[in-house]
């Protein structure tokens, strides 16, 4: 018998064959192939069909419906099927599978369905869309890289992991997928007239295994969606750091660009003040990102999918913040966990564990949960201690304002110091499929930290006076947020957020001025411990709530043409207590909200150009203004027998409406050196305003060699900082607790604007193949900032300036699953030596020039040794039946270098000595995880 799909390879116009041929296919049963589609009654049915082959799905029609169909197998050969229909007909099915395939039907007096060819002429035109998923979970990918090969074209996932090329020149084109961790696809699609194509692309996931600087994709994609940002994955995140274990912020801090500051993990974007960035985590603002004084982050590593720093340049979507935005992200599935992964170290033990259930995509859905917690009771890290230990050296020049008599004398103090700290933090993170089109996401965050130090000190020289000092510091974060996605058709996403998010803070310090007998000091130096409510103490609190919401719509216009446009409504309630010897007693509350909004607009071209174009714009109620944040970029891509070259352009306006600034502590003994604190814009304050310009160049000569050259340029023509000069008291209070509270209605009574401006620029090259990777980036920059009322109204370098720094490392594979390697650290030229409270209250209560080096009206003068540092690590990974083990054993400090991070200063027989605060020396660290 003559099968009906070889019949139909005769031309399908001559009538007499169709007749043929139609009793031949009567007669003739094709072999279905099964594809995503599910009946919701017994006339009605909901199909999703992507990038599926017109054949299968028209089988797969057959098979579900029992529809009576009949076409030719030439006429549906190389044509595919993108077509998503819920609760309709089968003819209204069958319409939406030809839907842009250029094939019509008619249907017969015993009806039959017969494809036939489309009259009408194929128009230039079609359309291609389709979504990215993980290939083992069907989880949506974000933020992966689509490029259209042949055409020039590029895109990018939205949150729904969909994209969409809406004007595509018909034909045959090559589609290449890549994302961070997952194989890259290469993939054909035949686009129609007028026709909406639709491609599935399932990527493999493949665990990256290079230490990477910046982890921001793979090699098979646009290269200039490179530029601006910086990516670190989960691997990289899980990953033992200086402070002996995995932390996010110093993981970030490894970037080009991006800077650690010495004293805490905070860090330093392209030149802007540390901390004076926006942490956002799903999507939600986290104020307080640092802990334990700055010790560690505050989100636990093993609950983080990426996190995602957007330096200068960043478009409108991204927010508003002079500095630039960290922007982190719940992980809901890891390739490589089936159930629960524990990890320890000697700072912290974590937990992680996740489900997943749902066959099918209309109720697939994932759970996850992860906490982390302190074991400092159950084991001191030797490092801690040693940080600790060295934070918490007395100051003669400090204590001098808290004894009486206010002189400091000359010799120094030798010190002990005991410490208890506790710290954890939970995360939760749900998702679930509400229809195949709609997914309904949730998480929620708590961290809760405190760090208790007492230490008492004794004078060189006078063994019967001890200085007895303690501290207090307390941080605690939440948020809740609750996100839908709908992709509402083949061009248009929407996502509707809305979420609380609270942080709040409180530092204490305290001193008291003890006569001992010596024959009760043990070694030298005893630990008096009163409370400290019964010391002369300083307080300063924070705390800031915040109700937001957004809405956010995503539509491609045109094959070249996407415009995105939200509205973001906020609601704060802040309040800030300081409270110390030098600044009296101060106490204001704010509740204002905010209306923002942006609207952006990306083109791209087969020329390989692509522009960025939009504005922000927020209503101040406070101020009733509303304030614009015009931004552009622009980029190249081009390949050519020498490699591939990427270049960008970017320039906008950024402004910040809850403005973040920080308090140096006046204790002698004081284990924090700064609070930061939020607070919300009022009427008095004119937002900070910034211009930021860069220009980067990526050139790549072979897929394993990278050279890349950032630059930037910022001029901060407001910002807001503490006016030291108007409120500290040029004769101290004796105790700090007598100072009546002055209540204030205006942030402008303890705020005020400076100016400041940077420019800079970094070289990195890499080269990254399986079994070998290495890396070098040189980072210079130049920030000056002016103040008013201090330094002489000078322009003085920033105290956060690091004007020279080389980052190097090597990565080896040695065999048996096991990777060594090693990092360099180095800078030069830092600033600002002594401690930020000898700048921010002894300059301002001295009357007289200090003699040199001791001169605190020329902070650029005292210059800190260069640092430098060299990490040895070596890692590894097992299958032990059913479990995955991970070990992770590193020396740091391999040279044992005493990098100091600030001094202090005694008055001397010859004038001042200095005795200088260090950062620990070498030690060892190890991390064992277990997957199962």
């Amino acid at each position: 018998m003559l099968s009906f799909r070889k019949m139909f390879c005769l031309h399908p116009r001559h009538g007499r064959w169709r007749i043929v041929c139609l009793l031949v296919m009567f007669c003739s049963v094709a072999t279905p192939v099964s594809v995503w589609a599910q009946p919701s009654s017994a006339s009605l049915h909901t199909a999703s069909w992507r990038n599926v082959p017109l054949d299968a799905a028209l089988q797969q029609l057959i098979d579900r419906t029992g529809i009576s169909l009949a076409y030719s197998n030439t006429l549906v050969r190389d044509r595919r099927v993108y077509c998503q229909a819920q609760d309709v007909t089968s003819e209204v099915l069958l319409r939406c599978v030809l839907s842009g395939t250029s094939i019509d039907y008619v249907q017969t007096s015993g009806g039959t369905y017969v494809l036939v060819p489309a009259l009408r002429a194929p128009k230039v035109y079609g359309t291609l869309v389709g979504t990215v998923v993980d290939a083992v979970t069907g989880e949506p990918l974000p933020d992966a890289h689509v490029l259209l090969a042949d055409a020039g074209a590029g895109a990018t996932t939205n949150p729904a992991g969909r994209f969409a090329f809406p004007e595509v020149l018909t034909g045959q084109h090559r589609v290449i997928v890549s994302y961070v961790g997952y194989q890259s696809v290469v993939d054909s699609v035949r686009v129609r007239k007028r026709g909406v194509q639709s491609l599935r692309v399932a990527l493999p996931p493949q665990p990256i295994r290079t230490p990477p600087l910046i982890v921001d994709g793979l090699q098979r994609r646009r290269p200039s969606t490179r530029f601006g940002r910086g990516q670190q994955s989960a691997e990289a995140l899980a990953r033992l750091r200086s402070s002996g274990t995995p932390d996010v912020l110093r993981t970030v801090g490894q970037q080009a660009g991006v800077a650690t500051a010495r004293v805490n993990v905070d860090v330093s974007i392209q030149g802007e003040r540390p901390g004076s960035y926006l942490t956002l985590l799903d999507g939600v603002p986290v104020r307080q990102p640092v802990v334990l004084g700055g010790l560690l982050s505050a989100f636990s590593p093993l609950s983080l999918e990426r996190v995602t720093t957007h330096k200068a340049g960043f478009p409108a979507r991204y927010g508003s913040h002079s500095a630039g935005v960290l922007a982190a992200t719940h992980d809901l599935n890891r390739p490589d966990l089936s159930h629960a992964s524990v990890s320890i170290d000697p700072v912290s033990a974590n937990m992680r564990a996740e489900a997943r259930w749902g066959p099918t995509a209309r109720r697939a859905g994932a759970a996850a949960v992860a906490a982390r917690t302190s074991v400092w009771p159950v084991y001191e890290a030797p490092a801690l201690q040693q940080r600790l230990e060295s934070w918490t050296a007395p100051d003669p020049l400090l204590a001098a304002q808290w004894m009486p008599g206010g002189s400091a004398g000359e010799g120094s103090f030798t010190h002990q110091e005991t410490s208890a700290l506790s710290f954890w933090d939970v995360h939760g993170a749900v998702r679930q499929a509400l229809t195949p089109f709609q997914t309904l996401e949730a998480s929620v965050y708590a961290g809760v930290n405190a760090l208790e130090t007492h230490t008492a000190a004794l004078r060189t020289g006078a063994p019967d006076r001890v200085l007895a000092g303690a501290g207090r510091t307390d941080w605690s974060n939440r948020l809740v947020q609750m996100r839908h996605l709908w992709a509402v058709n083949a061009r248009t996403t929407l996502a509707t957020q809305a979420y609380i998010s609270e942080g709040h803070s409180q530092m204490q310090v305290g001193m008291l001025d003890v006569t001992m007998q010596p024959t009760i000091l043990e070694d030298g130096v005893r630990v008096v411990s009163p409370p400290l409510e019964a010391m002369d103490h300083a307080t300063q609190r924070n705390g800031l709530r915040t109700w937001g919401g957004s809405a956010t719509v995503d539509v491609s216009l045109t094959p070249h043409y996407q415009l995105t446009a939200a509205l973001e409504p906020k609601a704060y309630s802040a309040s800030v207590r300081l409270r110390n010897r030098f600044l009296g007693a101060l106490a204001y509350d704010v509740n204002t909200w905010h209306m923002a909004s942006f609207a952006e607009v990306k083109a791209s071209w087969p020329t390989g150009i692509s522009a960025t174009m939009g504005s922000r714009f927020t209503y101040l109620p406070a101020r009733q203004t509303v304030y614009a944040e015009p931004r552009a970029l622009v980029r190249y891509d081009a390949s050519a027998a020498w490699g591939t070259i990427a270049l960008r352009g970017a320039a906008g306006l950024y402004r910040m409406f809850v403005m973040q600034s920080e308090v140096s502590n006046t204790g002698p003994m004081a284990a924090v050196p700064t609070m930061q604190f939020w607070l919300p814009l009022d009427a008095s304050l004119a937002p900070p305003r910034a211009y930021h310009t860069a220009f980067d160049v990526l050139w790549e000569p072979t897929s394993h060699w990278t050279l890349r050259l950032e630059t930037y340029a910022k001029w901060q023509s407001r910002s807001l900082t503490i006016d030291y000069p108007a409120l500290v008291r040029a004769t101290p209070f004796a105790d700090a607790r007598a100072a009546p509270l002055q209540s204030v209605g205006q942030a402008s009574a303890f705020m005020t604007a400076a100016r400041g401006r940077s420019f800079g620029a970094s070289v990195t090259v890499e080269r990254a193949q399986e079994a070998f990777a290495g890396g070098m980036t040189l980072a210079l920059q130049r920030v000056r900032q002016r103040y008013p009322g201090r330094f002489g109204g000078r322009w003085v370098p920033a105290p956060w300036e690091k004007p020279v720094q080389l980052d190097a490392y090597v990565s080896r594979s040695v065999g048996w699953g096991v990777r060594a390697g090693a990092r360099w650290r180095g800078s030069w030229g830092q600033t600002w030596a002594l401690r930020q409270s000898y700048y921010d209250y002894l300059a301002l209560t001295e009357t007289s020039v200090l003699p040199e080096p001791l001169n605190l009206r020329a902070p650029g003068r005292q210059q800190l040794a260069p640092y430098r540092r060299l990490d040895l690590t070596v890692r590894g990974t097992w299958r032990l039946g059913t479990t995955n083990v991970y070990v992770e054993a590193g020396v740091l400090n391999v040279l044992n270098r005493e990098n100091p991070f600030d001094w202090s200063a005694y008055p001397a027989a010859s004038g001042y000595a200095f005795q200088k605060r260090v950062l620990p020396g070498r030690r060892l660290s190890a991390l064992v995880r277990l997957q199962y």
